[in-house]
């Protein structure tokens, strides 16, 4: 049953900041204008004075360019959701990336996931760890670290250890969505 737990609560900490979270706050009216009819010469001009003063500037709706490592990464991360199997696919991935870039973390913690998975508990601590310790890291994988090591913690029967991470959570992201997976009753449901 524990094992199942925290296969569901790994699914939940990967996949929340990719579910799009909309809560009824923050759902706005639609609010629908009336077109009328503008007259080509202004829209001309118009269009010519933007494109003077923004000559280079991307359209909104241009995704950004992903490199091949990344793609590589997000279709293993989706494989992950449907199956652990994918795991040694991180590991690849891994040893193709360099510690400057962001990637390289990402798919560390993956990699911690997957020793989460497989119980090996002590590999995925000292991982979060060196997640947690390096100054690339970015405050949504900063949060998914400290949960999860405080988490890891929990299973290992080290409640001290991890409410000290669950804190560092709480005062380092008052707001987070993580918060309510911060502490070691989430993990003995």
């Amino acid at each position: 049953m524990k094992i199942s737990f925290i296969l569901f609560i790994s699914f939940f900490i990967v996949l929340l900041p990719f579910s799009g979270c909309v809560t009824p706050e923050k759902i706005k009216p639609v609010v629908r204008y009336q077109m009328k009819k503008i007259p080509t010469d202004t829209v001309k001009k118009n269009t010519e004075v933007v494109e003077n003063v923004l000559p280079s500037t991307p359209t909104p709706s241009t995704p950004p360019v992903k490199s091949p490592l990344e793609e590589r990464f997000l279709l293993a991360q989706q494989e992950f959701e449907r199956s652990a199997n994918v795991c040694p696919e991180f590991v690849e991935i891994l040893k193709l990336s360099n510690t400057s870039e962001p990637l390289y973390w990402e798919v560390l913690f993956m990699i911690c996931e997957c020793y989460i998975i497989r119980e090996n508990y002590e590999q995925a601590r000292k991982r979060l760890e060196s997640v947690l310790v390096n100054s690339g890291t970015n405050k949504g994988l900063r949060q998914k670290a400290l949960v999860r090591l405080g988490q890891v913690y929990c299973v290992t029967n080290q409640t001290e250890d991890a409410q000290r991470y669950f804190t560092q959570l709480k005062k380092e992201f008052p707001t987070s969505l993580y918060l309510p997976l911060a502490n070691c009753d989430v993990i003995k449901q």
